[in-house]
């Protein structure tokens, strides 16, 4: 039988999730947007403006699709649409992530 997670099993998934330069800044995207849907084509073009972030278009645009969204959303963050290529945010059980990406700064 599996134990309930702990807070220090949650603080761990964050740190996972948050490991990641594209996934931050996609949730920050999210976090600080209007509206309640973006497109992966938006999301590229925000972490591309970014300077933490130097890859290509191409690179950046498969990251997200098959590596950074998925991960968000597994873990509740997101919801993805893979074949409508649009992602939201999810309201996730543990609301303090969404002040959690805004206070990590490059790391």
């Amino acid at each position: 039988m599996n134990a309930p997670p702990t807070d220090c099993d949650t603080q761990t998934r964050f740190c996972d999730v948050l490991a990641s330069a594209y996934r931050r800044q996609v949730l920050r995207y999210l976090v600080a947007g209007e509206d309640d849907v973006a497109s992966v084509e938006n999301l590229v073009d925000e972490l591309l403006s970014q300077d933490e972030i130097t890859d290509d278009r191409r690179h950046v645009a498969i990251e997200l699709h098959h590596v950074a969204l998925p991960k968000l959303a597994e873990a509740g963050f997101i919801e993805y649409d893979a074949r409508t290529r649009t992602v939201c945010a999810c309201e996730h059980p543990s609301t303090e992530w969404r002040a959690f990406p805004a206070n990590v700064e490059g790391a």
